[in-house]
C-alpha cells in the first residue's frame, strides 16, 4: 500500500516534482560555471535566487505531497478506505525521500564531481547535507501541512510563525540595547542549530501524532509552543552560551598552562583608534602556548575602576563590528610572547580617565586555536587539491598587486586560515595574513549547497609605493602561496588584573 500511494502522489504531483529538480540542476550548473573564484560576479546573484526558489519550490513540493491526503477534517476517503495510517506516513515518507531529496542529491554528486572534487568526501558531504535539510527542512514543513488544510493556510502558518520570531528578535535588541551577545562571534551556530532541533523536535512529535490519532488541536498547539521558545536563546547571556561552547571544547587541558598578565616593562600609553575615539595599547605577556599555535579573543570586558572604587568605564575592550584584531597572539615557537592589546573606549571616557591612577580589570573569553594541516601552491595559475582546502586555484587580480586563491571544498570550510607568498628559489617570504571567520559549531553542514566556494587576496605590490614586500613583482613568479589552517581546540577564559596603573601623561 505504501508504493500505491507513493506512486499516486507522483501521478498528481510530478510537474511540481520536475520543476523543482529542474532548479536543483540550474543551481548546481551554475555553481559549476561559477568556478572557484566566482566569475562572473552576476551570475552569483542568479545562483543565490536560484537557492532560494529551490528552497521555496521544495517546501511547495512538500506541502503538496501531505496535502494529497489530508489529516483535519473529515471529508477525506482515506479515511473510509482500508489504508492504514502508518502506511500513509510512510508513503509520504518515502515521497520526501524520492522526490524532493533524491534530485537535490543527484545535483550535488554532479557539481562536485564536475568541479574535480574526490568522490568519497563528495559522497559524505553529499549525503550528509540531504539528511540536514530532510531532517530540519522537509519534516518540519510537512509537520506543518498535517496540521493544515491547504496550501494556503500552510503558507499563512509559516509567515504568522517567522513573523513573531522577527517581532521577538527585535524587542529582545530593544532590551538589550543592541543584537545577542554571541552575533557576529563563532558561536553564532547555535541559533540555527537551535532552531533546528527545535523544529526537529515539534516534528517528531505533530507526523506520529496526526497520522496515528489526528490531534490536530494539540498538534497545533506544540506548533505554538516551538514558536514560543524559537527565540529565546537569543536572550540568554554571553556567560552562559560561552558556557556551553566551552563543553564542546575538543582539548580543554590544552589551554590550562595559558596565562596572561601586564608586562611593566614595555610602553603603555594612548594610541591612534578607531571612530570611537580613540585606543590605549596595553602591554601584555602571555604564556603557556604551543608552538604554532594562536589564540583568538572572542570578547574582553573591561572594568576600569577609580582609586576611592567608583567605576568610571565597563564595556568591550573593542568594538566587534571594527574588523580590528586587538589580540594578536600568533607565536611561530611556543612559550612566552610578548603583544599589545588594543583597548577601544569612547573619547570621553579616554579625557576622564587620562592621567589617573585606576583599576584594571580584563574578563577574556579566548579560544586557542591548533595548527591543523599546511599547505602550498603556485602562486601564478596554480591548480590543486590541497588536503583541509579542497581544490584551489590562483591567479594575479585584474590590477596586478594580488595573488588570488580561489578554493572549492566539499563539506566544511576552513574558518580560520593564514597565508603568505614565499619564493621557492631563495626563500624570501611576505609578512602573513590572518582571515578568520570563526566558526566554533561541532558539525558544520553545507545547507544551501554542498560544494563551498571561498577565496582570499595576497598583496605583493603596494599600488601606491608606500610598501615595498620582500616577494614583489619581480618575484611573484616564483612564488608559492602558503596556506595554514586552523581550527579550534579549547575555549577557555581568564581574567586579568592590574591593580595600580596610570592611564596617560
Amino acid at each position: 500500500m505504501v508504493w500505491h500511494i507513493f506512486k499516486k502522489d507522483l501521478r498528481l504531483l510530478w510537474p511540481l516534482v520536475v520543476m523543482v529538480a529542474m532548479l536543483q540542476f540550474a543551481s548546481a550548473g551554475i555553481s559549476v560555471a561559477l568556478g572557484n573564484f566566482g566569475d562572473p560576479r552576476q551570475l552569483m546573484l542568479i545562483a543565490d535566487v536560484l537557492s532560494g526558489a529551490t528552497l521555496l519550490g521544495s517546501a511547495i513540493l512538500v506541502i503538496s505531497a501531505v496535502h494529497q491526503d489530508t489529516i483535519p477534517g473529515v471529508n477525506q476517503d482515506w479515511l473510509v478506505r482500508p489504508i492504514r495510517r502508518g502506511d500513509l506516513m510512510l508513503a509520504k515518507l518515502l515521497f520526501l525521500l524520492l522526490a524532493v531529496q533524491l534530485p537535490m542529491v543527484i545535483a550535488d554528486v554532479m557539481r562536485s564531481l564536475f568541479s574535480g572534487l574526490p568522490a568519497g568526501e563528495t559522497m559524505f558531504a553529499v549525503l550528509l547535507r540531504s539528511a540536514v535539510v530532510f531532517l530540519t527542512f522537509d519534516l518540519p514543513i510537512a509537520a506543518l501541512a498535517t496540521v493544515t488544510a491547504n496550501a494556503t493556510e500552510a503558507i499563512g502558518t509559516m509567515l504568522a510563525i517567522w513573523l513573531f520570531v522577527v517581532a521577538a528578535l527585535i524587542i529582545g535588541s530593544i532590551i538589550r540595547g543592541g543584537a545577542p551577545p554571541f552575533s557576529g562571534t563563532g558561536m553564532q551556530w547555535m541559533v540555527p542549530a537551535y532552531w533546528s532541533l527545535l523544529a526537529l523536535a515539534a516534528a517528531a512529535v505533530i507526523i506520529p501524532l496526526q497520522y496515528f490519532r489526528r490531534a490536530t488541536g494539540v498538534a497545533r498547539r506544540v506548533v505554538i509552543g516551538a514558536a514560543v521558545l524559537a527565540p529565546m536563546l537569543s536572550y540568554s547571556s554571553w556567560a552562559s552560551a560561552f558556557a556551553l561552547q566551552q563543553w564542546f571544547s575538543n582539548d580543554p587541558a590544552a589551554a590550562r598552562p595559558i596565562m596572561i598578565s601586564f608586562d611593566p616593562d614595555s610602553k603603555f600609553g594612548f594610541a591612534e583608534g578607531p571612530a570611537s575615539g580613540g585606543s590605549i595599547s596595553l602591554p601584555l605577556k602571555v604564556k603557556g602556548i604551543a608552538a604554532g599555535d594562536i589564540i583568538r579573543d572572542d570578547r574582553s570586558i573591561i572594568h576600569i575602576i577609580s582609586s576611592d572604587g567608583k567605576t568610571l568605564y565597563v564595556g568591550p575592550a573593542v568594538n566587534p563590528a571594527g574588523g580590528v584584531d586587538d589580540f594578536p597572539v600568533r607565536p611561530a615557537n611556543g612559550g612566552e610572547i610578548k603583544i599589545y592589546q588594543l583597548i577601544s573606549l569612547p573619547a570621553p571616557v579616554l579625557q576622564a580617565v587620562r592621567g589617573r591612577q585606576v583599576r584594571i580589570e580584563i574578563d577574556y573569553s579566548l579560544t586557542l586555536l591548533h595548527l591543523e594541516v599546511a599547505n602550498a601552491i603556485a602562486a601564478i595559475n596554480g591548480d590543486k587539491h590541497m588536503s583541509g582546502f579542497g581544490r584551489c586555484k590562483t591567479r594575479i587580480d585584474a590590477e596586478g598587486d594580488d595573488v588570488v586563491v580561489g578554493c572549492l571544498k566539499t563539506g566544511r570550510a576552513p574558518d580560520c586560515v593564514s597565508g603568505t607568498l614565499q619564493n621557492r628559489l631563495n626563500g624570501e617570504r611576505n609578512p602573513e595574513d590572518y582571515l578568520c571567520r570563526p566558526d566554533y559549531s561541532p558539525l558544520s553542514v553545507p545547507y544551501l549547497d554542498a560544494v563551498r566556494q571561498y577565496e582570499g587576496e595576497l598583496e605583493y605590490r603596494d599600488p601606491k609605493g608606500l610598501a615595498k614586500y620582500p616577494v614583489d613583482e619581480a618575484q611573484v613568479q616564483n612564488a608559492d602561496v602558503v596556506l595554514r589552517s586552523y581550527r579550534p581546540r579549547a575555549h577557555f577564559t581568564r581574567r586579568l588584573v592590574i591593580p595600580n596603573i596610570r592611564i596617560g601623561a
